[in-house]
């Protein structure tokens, strides 16, 4: 019997990805990733309201979001990679949902840990700007009350022409990730 994790898990190589069956879906990581250090780090898991276990359906809907290790025993969502639209065909939904992962991979960039420390700690105010700034990794952040508006603005540059090299993607776009009071507004690569 074929079932649907073993569709997925079939897939996943010809992409550049691995993966494992685990109680939620199938956790997929890089192939340079061993699958005992996959939930140590980022991973992406491929869920279905099909059970991964049984008898591949005809028809599927496969959904993945991408997740980190949070230190301690949790997971952290680092937002969507794939939602299936509706019923389709177990092949085509494979497919796509296994294009995005990799793709989502693929446009991820990783930055040591010590050289985020070193971006970090290399802030400072801007002393010249206008508005209160601060400079992180050469990204300007201005924060300040818009008297006509009667609003907080924040306002984050990109185009610094200073922008840390660790930070520019494959496709020059600098991913952002913006939270208020810890709830994601924003998350772009």
């Amino acid at each position: 019997m074929i079932t649907l994790a073993a569709t997925l898990l079939a897939a996943l190589p010809a992409r550049g990805l691995a993966g494992f069956l685990d109680d939620d879906g199938v956790i997929v990581h890089p192939q340079a990733v061993p699958s005992a250090d996959a939930r140590k780090g980022v991973h992406v898991l491929i869920g279905s309201y099909a059970a991964m276990d049984e008898r591949a359906p005809e028809y599927a809907v496969l959904c993945a979001t991408a997740y980190r290790h949070d230190g301690g025993i949790d997971f952290e969502a680092l937002g969507d990679v794939y939602d299936g639209s509706g019923d389709a065909l177990l092949t085509a939904e494979v497919a796509r949902a296994v294009e995005a992962t990799a793709q989502w991979f693929a446009g991820r960039i990783t930055v040591p840990v010590e050289r985020a420390r070193e971006l970090n700690r290399a802030a400072f105010l801007e002393e010249d700007a206008d508005t209160p700034a601060i400079r992180v990794a050469g990204v300007a952040v201005h924060a300040y009350v818009d008297p006509e508006r009667g609003q907080l603005v924040v306002s984050v540059h990109l185009d610094t022409g200073d922008v840390a090299s660790d930070l520019v993607s494959a496709a020059e776009t600098v991913p952002l990730h913006v939270t208020v009071n810890g709830h994601q507004v924003f998350n772009g690569r």
